[in-house]
């Protein structure tokens, strides 16, 4: 039997979460809004897209740089999933 898991977030971390949001996207905009949601999915997957970029160029390591690929490519995975959810 498969159970679906779930993060729970302190009312601090909540808080923390949405002033976060806000600073990305303005005072006025609703941290549910769909179309907010999804910019900040897109933006998730550009900086983490970067950062594994960066990595595997910098890397001098054969097999670091196939696992470095591995792990974007998971990430870009993982992202599209939510984004497909949400």
């Amino acid at each position: 039997m498969e159970t679906e898991s779930r993060i729970c977030y302190s009312p601090e971390s909540m808080w923390a979460r949405e002033l976060e949001f806000k600073a990305k996207f303005g005072p006025n905009a609703e941290i549910y809004d769909p179309e907010n949601v999804n910019k900040a999915i897109v933006q998730d997957v550009i900086l983490k897209v970067n950062s594994y970029k960066k990595q595997i160029d910098s890397s001098t390591n054969f097999v670091e740089k196939i696992i470095l690929r591995k792990r974007r490519n998971e990430a870009i995975r993982q992202v599209c999933r939510a984004a497909i959810k949400a």
